[in-house]
Parts: C-alpha cells; structure tokens; sequence
C-alpha cells in the first residue's frame, strides 16, 4: 500500500474560522475569556476558550455548525475524482452529558451527509469512532490496515460550548473545570478539522507510525501507576531510524495525572527527541478540544519540517495513541 500522506486540511478554531486565519492568530493572544452567563466551582464566571458567549445551543447542533465550517474551509482542489471514505471521529459516550449512543450515531450519519454535500463527492465508506483524543489515530491505523485503497477524509470534532456538558462536568466526579476552586480542571474550548489522507506527492507530510495501547490505571481511577501505556504507544509508533524527534503535541489539559504521565513518558523517549525539544501543549491556546485536538494538531503542525511526534488519552476507555507524521525539508 501506498505510503499515507497528509494532502490537505481544513480548521474551525475559536482563534479563527479556517486554517490560514488560525495560523495568523496563533502567536498572539489565546482564544480564552470569561463566561459571565456561566459560575465556575469558585462562583466566577468560568473561563473558557470560546469565541463567543455561552448559548443554549446543544453540543450535537454546535458540532454540526463547527464542523460544517472546517469543510467549507478544505480546498476541493485537493480531492480524487471518485468517491472518498470518512472517518468521523467523536468524543466518548456520556450519558450524564448527553452524548448517548443515539444521538452520537445521528450525528455521525448527520456529518457524514453534510461532508458529501459541502465537498460534492460520494462517500465510499464512513465510519464513526467514539473514541475521544485516540480516535484519529484509531480511524487511521484501521484504514492503513485494510484493504481500503481510497482517499480517506478524517472529519474531526468536539464542543464543550454546551450547559448541559459543562454542568456534568461541574457535578461530575473527575477534577471539574478550571477555576480558583480547582486549578487542575481543564478550560473547555472547541473544535473541528477535516484532514484529507491519501497517496500525496512526495513532497507532503508521511504519517511514519501509529500505536493505540491501553494504560491500566486510568485517570480517574483508584490506585497508583507507572503510566506505561503512552510510553508503549510512543515506543511502538516510533520508526526505527534514527531521525530525532522535532515536535512534540500532547493533549495535556492542565490535569495533575496527565502531567505525571507525561514526566515519566519524556524521561523514557529522551533519547528519541532532538535537544531542547519538551512537549507542546495545544490545549493552553485552544482549550480542551477533545476528539477534535489531534486532528487540529496535524491540520496546523503536519507542514513543519521534521518529525512531529503527536501523543494522547481518553479517560473513559483508557486508550493512549502516539502518531507520527515526518515531513520532508523543502528543496
């Protein structure tokens, strides 16, 4: 099989509507600000990474609404004739925050007939991954598995601009959201990418590895870990070569586990890391974007010269990925 290559990509951040309005935004100011329709656990209005003030807006409608702009944002130039696969990837399953089964399959079916009608092309195959942070690199290591020849459009995104969420959250047994109160919570923000995969010019950004490993001390469990599962998964998705590691992403979003785990996943892949690189953590600019934060990663990262290591978790099913995309110094 052909090597899988990034060929285009559309955003919608809370910095900027597209791509190239993010990547101008990205080195200024960050994209937080204070909810005043919305109290915190220290009974301040919660800070968030928004782009506008909290509504009443459920976030099935407001994902449908984001996505539909990281679509619109994704050169069609770019596309194969014939019909495309998408993989949409979601966040976990969550009763308490209305994200059930049912509505999440709908949602699923809804942006897989919106990304045919926003690019004009037939969709081939879809698949749905509910996997949180993990799941482009689930969706991909599936379709790089198989026998699947086509172009494959990963379709990702995620929104906490929603009571219903951010109340579950509050309420919730896990470390809460940002605040005096709790200063180890996340700060919710959104998100959406549209990542086009396929058989690129030489030239593009090479996915070079991908591991999914599951970590048996999760992070809302009881008991103490080694955090080996993300240290397996960099391990395992790592090229045995000995290019060095120039960038790398996490999803670390403030909380104290992810930070442990991380010391001690840097501590073990040092010698696989150019001097001087640490970990980069989008989530300070752009919040907690969840299923969405990988996808955006690459959408803004995948172009910069060197090896982009990407590393993540999802707290429900204790899935850990590491993806790695190696792009070529332009000639």
């Amino acid at each position: 099989m052909s090597p899988v290559r990034v060929i285009a990509a559309g955003l919608w951040s809370a910095l900027g509507p597209t791509l190239d309005a993010t990547r101008v935004t990205l080195t200024g100011k960050g994209g937080m600000r204070r909810q005043r329709s919305f109290l915190g656990a220290d009974y301040k209005p919660l800070l968030t990474a928004f782009d506008h003030d909290l509504t009443d807006e459920a976030a099935p409608d407001r994902m449908r609404h984001i996505a539909a702009q990281a679509l619109a944002d994704l050169d069609t130039s770019a596309l194969p004739d014939g019909p495309i696969s998408l993989a949409v990837l979601l966040p976990e399953l969550s009763a308490a925050e209305g994200l059930d089964p049912d509505t999440l399959t709908k949602l699923g079916r809804d942006l897989a007939h919106m990304a045919a009608d926003i690019l004009d092309r037939p969709i081939s195959k879809s698949t749905l991954h509910l996997d949180g942070a993990p799941a482009l690199a689930a969706a991909l290591a599936n379709h790089m598995t198989s026998d699947e020849r086509s172009t494959i459009l990963a379709l990702a995104v995620d929104s906490l601009a929603c009571r219903r969420r951010l109340i579950a959250r509050l309420a919730g047994d896990r470390t809460g959201l940002f605040s005096d109160a709790t200063p180890w919570g996340p700060i919710p923000g959104e998100g959406s990418a549209a990542i086009l995969l396929g058989a690129g010019a030489a030239q593009s950004p090479r996915v070079a590895g991908i591991a999914l490993e599951q970590e048996p001390v999760g992070e809302f469990d009881m008991g103490d870990s080694d955090y080996d599962g993300l240290t397996r998964a960099c391990w395992a998705a790592l090229p045995q070569d000995t290019a060095p590691v120039t960038r790398w992403l996490t999803d670390w979003n403030n909380g104290r586990y992810r930070a442990a785990e991380l010391s001690y996943v840097q501590m073990r892949i040092s010698e696989r890391l150019k001097d001087g690189v640490l970990p980069d953590h989008p989530a300070l600019r752009f919040g907690d974007t969840g299923a969405a934060g990988p996808a955006m990663a690459i959408a803004l990262h995948a172009n910069d010269p060197g090896r982009l290591l990407l590393t993540c978790g999802a707290p429900g099913s204790n899935l850990r990925a590491a993806l790695v995309v190696d792009t070529p110094t332009p000639t």
